[in-house]
Protein backbone atom coordinates (compact mmCIF):
# COMPACT_ATOMS: atom_id res chain seq x y z
CA UNK A 1 0.00 0.00 0.00
CA UNK A 2 1.51 3.13 -1.37
CA UNK A 3 2.53 6.10 1.51
CA UNK A 4 -0.36 8.61 -0.06
CA UNK A 5 -3.20 5.57 0.51
CA UNK A 6 -2.18 4.87 3.75
CA UNK A 7 -2.77 8.54 4.91
CA UNK A 8 -6.08 8.96 3.70
CA UNK A 9 -6.78 5.76 5.80
CA UNK A 10 -5.19 6.33 8.98
CA UNK A 11 -6.83 7.93 11.91
CA UNK A 12 -7.01 11.80 11.74
CA UNK A 13 -5.00 11.93 15.49
CA UNK A 14 -2.72 9.77 14.33
CA UNK A 15 -1.72 11.35 11.73
CA UNK A 16 -1.51 14.68 13.27
CA UNK A 17 1.83 16.05 15.56
CA UNK A 18 1.79 18.78 18.00
CA UNK A 19 4.52 21.58 17.67
CA UNK A 20 5.17 23.79 20.65
CA UNK A 21 5.92 27.32 19.04
CA UNK A 22 8.71 30.04 20.40
CA UNK A 23 5.93 31.76 22.00
CA UNK A 24 4.49 29.05 23.54
CA UNK A 25 1.44 28.33 21.53
CA UNK A 26 0.82 25.08 20.20
CA UNK A 27 0.02 23.87 16.96
CA UNK A 28 -0.84 20.84 15.21
CA UNK A 29 0.32 19.88 11.81
CA UNK A 30 -0.23 17.05 9.33
CA UNK A 31 3.11 15.62 8.19
CA UNK A 32 1.29 13.69 5.20
CA UNK A 33 -0.26 17.30 4.72
CA UNK A 34 2.44 17.77 1.60
CA UNK A 35 1.28 14.53 0.04
CA UNK A 36 -1.98 14.82 -0.93
CA UNK A 37 -2.34 16.34 -4.34
CA UNK A 38 -3.99 19.93 -4.63
CA UNK A 39 -7.62 19.05 -6.04
CA UNK A 40 -7.86 16.63 -3.05
CA UNK A 41 -7.40 19.59 -0.52
CA UNK A 42 -10.31 21.39 1.43
CA UNK A 43 -10.44 24.87 -0.01
CA UNK A 44 -10.25 27.60 2.26
CA UNK A 45 -13.00 30.13 2.26
CA UNK A 46 -11.39 33.29 1.00
CA UNK A 47 -13.13 36.23 2.79
CA UNK A 48 -12.98 39.89 1.27
CA UNK A 49 -10.24 42.46 3.78
CA UNK A 50 -12.40 45.00 5.28
CA UNK A 51 -11.60 48.58 4.40
CA UNK A 52 -11.45 49.52 7.99
CA UNK A 53 -8.14 47.02 8.58
CA UNK A 54 -6.28 47.29 5.37
CA UNK A 55 -2.74 48.67 4.49
CA UNK A 56 -2.43 52.39 3.73
CA UNK A 57 -0.79 50.64 0.42
CA UNK A 58 -4.16 48.52 -0.63
CA UNK A 59 -5.72 51.31 -0.23
CA UNK A 60 -5.42 52.81 -3.71
CA UNK A 61 -8.68 52.99 -5.95
CA UNK A 62 -8.65 53.18 -9.41
CA UNK A 63 -11.49 55.35 -11.11
CA UNK A 64 -13.45 54.00 -13.74
CA UNK A 65 -13.05 55.82 -17.32
CA UNK A 66 -16.65 57.64 -17.84
CA UNK A 67 -17.76 57.31 -21.25
CA UNK A 68 -20.31 59.97 -22.83
CA UNK A 69 -23.73 59.64 -21.05
CA UNK A 70 -26.36 59.34 -23.93
CA UNK A 71 -29.77 61.49 -23.12
CA UNK A 72 -33.02 60.38 -23.86
CA UNK A 73 -34.75 63.05 -25.91
CA UNK A 74 -37.69 64.82 -24.59
CA UNK A 75 -41.18 63.80 -25.50
CA UNK A 76 -42.32 66.94 -27.11
CA UNK A 77 -39.57 67.30 -29.20
CA UNK A 78 -39.71 66.56 -33.49
CA UNK A 79 -37.62 63.70 -35.48
CA UNK A 80 -35.38 65.29 -36.96
CA UNK A 81 -33.90 67.30 -34.14
CA UNK A 82 -34.60 64.09 -31.61
CA UNK A 83 -32.18 62.54 -34.41
CA UNK A 84 -29.52 64.84 -35.01
CA UNK A 85 -29.24 64.86 -31.17
CA UNK A 86 -28.82 61.43 -31.11
CA UNK A 87 -25.89 60.95 -34.04
CA UNK A 88 -24.40 64.13 -32.15
CA UNK A 89 -24.13 61.79 -29.18
CA UNK A 90 -22.41 58.92 -30.86
CA UNK A 91 -20.17 60.91 -32.78
CA UNK A 92 -18.79 62.30 -29.28
CA UNK A 93 -19.24 58.89 -27.84
CA UNK A 94 -16.79 57.56 -30.75
CA UNK A 95 -14.40 60.31 -30.30
CA UNK A 96 -13.96 59.40 -26.40
CA UNK A 97 -13.61 56.00 -27.26
CA UNK A 98 -11.39 56.55 -29.93
CA UNK A 99 -13.48 54.94 -32.56
CA UNK A 100 -14.11 58.11 -34.41
CA UNK A 101 -10.41 57.51 -36.59
CA UNK A 102 -11.13 55.57 -39.75
CA UNK A 103 -8.60 53.48 -41.85
CA UNK A 104 -6.53 53.91 -44.25
CA UNK A 105 -8.35 53.67 -47.89
CA UNK A 106 -7.13 50.89 -49.31
CA UNK A 107 -5.54 50.97 -52.93
CA UNK A 108 -5.87 47.68 -54.41
CA UNK A 109 -7.21 44.17 -53.23
CA UNK A 110 -5.72 40.67 -53.53
CA UNK A 111 -7.89 37.56 -53.48
CA UNK A 112 -7.35 33.90 -54.88
CA UNK A 113 -9.07 30.97 -55.08
CA UNK A 114 -8.80 27.67 -53.34
CA UNK A 115 -6.72 25.15 -54.87
CA UNK A 116 -9.36 22.85 -57.09
CA UNK A 117 -9.17 20.00 -59.65
CA UNK A 118 -8.47 21.89 -62.91
CA UNK A 119 -5.38 21.97 -65.49
CA UNK A 120 -3.12 25.34 -65.05
CA UNK A 121 -3.51 25.41 -68.69
CA UNK A 122 -7.22 25.73 -69.13
CA UNK A 123 -7.46 28.01 -66.42
CA UNK A 124 -5.18 30.44 -67.30
CA UNK A 125 -7.65 31.01 -70.72
CA UNK A 126 -9.78 32.56 -68.35
CA UNK A 127 -7.37 34.74 -66.99
CA UNK A 128 -5.97 35.76 -69.63
CA UNK A 129 -10.64 36.95 -70.91
CA UNK A 130 -10.83 38.59 -67.42
CA UNK A 131 -7.36 40.78 -67.14
CA UNK A 132 -8.00 44.50 -67.37
CA UNK A 133 -11.82 44.65 -67.67
CA UNK A 134 -14.37 45.64 -65.24
CA UNK A 135 -14.56 43.82 -62.73
CA UNK A 136 -18.22 43.79 -63.21
CA UNK A 137 -17.65 43.29 -66.91
CA UNK A 138 -15.59 40.45 -65.90
CA UNK A 139 -18.47 38.61 -63.88
CA UNK A 140 -20.44 38.79 -66.67
CA UNK A 141 -18.20 37.18 -69.01
CA UNK A 142 -17.76 34.33 -66.50
CA UNK A 143 -21.75 34.03 -65.68
CA UNK A 144 -22.26 32.92 -69.75
CA UNK A 145 -18.81 31.80 -70.00
CA UNK A 146 -19.26 27.50 -71.20
CA UNK A 147 -16.03 26.36 -69.15
CA UNK A 148 -16.58 24.08 -66.28
CA UNK A 149 -14.47 26.20 -63.92
CA UNK A 150 -16.34 29.76 -64.78
CA UNK A 151 -18.67 29.27 -61.93
CA UNK A 152 -15.94 29.43 -59.43
CA UNK A 153 -13.85 32.10 -60.90
CA UNK A 154 -16.88 33.85 -60.74
CA UNK A 155 -17.96 33.58 -57.06
CA UNK A 156 -14.41 34.63 -56.61
CA UNK A 157 -14.56 37.81 -58.25
CA UNK A 158 -17.83 38.48 -56.46
CA UNK A 159 -16.30 38.08 -53.15
CA UNK A 160 -13.33 40.37 -53.77
CA UNK A 161 -15.50 42.79 -55.18
CA UNK A 162 -17.67 42.90 -51.76
CA UNK A 163 -14.66 42.49 -49.70
CA UNK A 164 -13.03 45.42 -51.77
CA UNK A 165 -16.02 47.88 -51.43
CA UNK A 166 -15.17 46.74 -47.69
CA UNK A 167 -12.08 48.49 -48.02
CA UNK A 168 -13.66 51.60 -49.27
CA UNK A 169 -12.95 51.16 -52.48
CA UNK A 170 -15.36 52.38 -55.00
CA UNK A 171 -17.28 49.42 -57.11
CA UNK A 172 -18.00 51.70 -60.19
CA UNK A 173 -14.28 51.88 -60.55
CA UNK A 174 -13.01 48.45 -59.34
CA UNK A 175 -10.89 46.90 -62.63
CA UNK A 176 -9.45 43.25 -62.46
CA UNK A 177 -6.00 44.79 -62.81
CA UNK A 178 -3.67 41.35 -62.92
CA UNK A 179 -4.80 38.04 -63.00
CA UNK A 180 -2.29 34.92 -62.85
CA UNK A 181 -2.35 30.96 -61.72
CA UNK A 182 -0.24 29.10 -59.77
CA UNK A 183 -0.21 25.22 -60.06
CA UNK A 184 -0.95 22.87 -57.24
CA UNK A 185 -0.28 19.60 -55.77
CA UNK A 186 -0.48 16.95 -58.25
CA UNK A 187 -2.71 14.38 -56.68
CA UNK A 188 -1.10 10.29 -58.36
CA UNK A 189 -3.83 7.80 -58.63
CA UNK A 190 -3.65 4.39 -59.66
CA UNK A 191 -4.34 3.68 -63.64
CA UNK A 192 -5.67 0.07 -63.79
CA UNK A 193 -4.77 -1.54 -67.05
CA UNK A 194 -4.86 -4.99 -68.82
CA UNK A 195 -3.22 -8.28 -68.30
CA UNK A 196 -2.91 -7.74 -64.20
CA UNK A 197 -0.90 -4.09 -65.41
CA UNK A 198 -1.08 -0.53 -63.91
CA UNK A 199 0.15 2.76 -64.24
CA UNK A 200 -0.06 6.22 -62.36
CA UNK A 201 -2.11 8.72 -63.66
CA UNK A 202 -1.95 12.42 -61.97
CA UNK A 203 -4.86 14.83 -61.24
CA UNK A 204 -3.64 18.41 -61.89
CA UNK A 205 -4.45 21.41 -59.28
CA UNK A 206 -4.25 25.19 -60.29
CA UNK A 207 -5.46 28.15 -58.50
CA UNK A 208 -6.35 31.82 -59.27
CA UNK A 209 -5.28 35.28 -58.09
CA UNK A 210 -6.79 38.24 -58.86
CA UNK A 211 -5.58 41.96 -57.80
CA UNK A 212 -8.20 45.06 -58.49
CA UNK A 213 -7.79 48.43 -58.27
CA UNK A 214 -9.28 51.57 -58.91
CA UNK A 215 -9.21 52.76 -62.88
CA UNK A 216 -11.38 53.99 -65.01
CA UNK A 217 -15.29 53.26 -65.99
CA UNK A 218 -16.20 52.17 -68.86
CA UNK A 219 -17.87 55.21 -69.81
CA UNK A 220 -14.51 56.81 -69.07
CA UNK A 221 -12.56 54.31 -71.37
CA UNK A 222 -14.84 54.99 -74.73
CA UNK A 223 -14.88 58.79 -73.79
CA UNK A 224 -11.22 58.66 -74.07
CA UNK A 225 -10.87 56.77 -76.70
CA UNK A 226 -13.44 58.70 -78.63
CA UNK A 227 -10.86 61.60 -78.10
CA UNK A 228 -8.32 59.47 -79.27
CA UNK A 229 -9.88 58.53 -82.34
CA UNK A 230 -11.14 62.01 -83.14
CA UNK A 231 -7.63 63.57 -82.35
CA UNK A 232 -6.05 61.20 -85.35
CA UNK A 233 -8.83 61.90 -87.82
CA UNK A 234 -7.86 66.13 -87.49
CA UNK A 235 -4.31 65.17 -87.42
CA UNK A 236 -4.95 63.73 -91.44
CA UNK A 237 -6.53 67.26 -91.96
CA UNK A 238 -9.82 66.78 -92.09
CA UNK A 239 -11.86 70.01 -92.12
CA UNK A 240 -15.61 68.78 -90.45
CA UNK A 241 -15.87 65.57 -88.35
CA UNK A 242 -18.84 64.24 -86.86
CA UNK A 243 -18.76 64.05 -83.25
CA UNK A 244 -22.35 62.42 -82.62
CA UNK A 245 -21.14 58.71 -83.45
CA UNK A 246 -18.38 56.42 -83.11
CA UNK A 247 -15.64 56.64 -85.59
CA UNK A 248 -15.32 54.16 -88.21
CA UNK A 249 -11.75 53.58 -89.74
CA UNK A 250 -10.15 55.92 -87.95
CA UNK A 251 -6.41 56.27 -89.33
CA UNK A 252 -3.68 53.98 -87.42
CA UNK A 253 0.17 53.47 -87.76
CA UNK A 254 0.04 50.82 -90.04
CA UNK A 255 -1.34 48.53 -92.61
CA UNK A 256 -5.24 46.83 -91.75
CA UNK A 257 -4.89 43.67 -93.81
Amino acid sequence: MSLLRTSRHLPTQLCRRAVVSPLGQTRSYNPFQNLVPDFMRKKKDITAVPASIQRPEQQTTISPVQPAQITTPTPGATTDVVAEDIFAQVEKLEEDLGLGQRRKRAKEHKYSTARFKVSPRKLNMLGRQIAGQPVNEAILQMEFSEKRASERIKSTLVLARNHAVDKGMDEKKLVVSEAWVSKGINIKRIDIKGRARHGIKEHQQARMHVLLKEGKTRDELLEQKQKKSLTRVRNMGAGVVREDRVIINAPTSGWRW
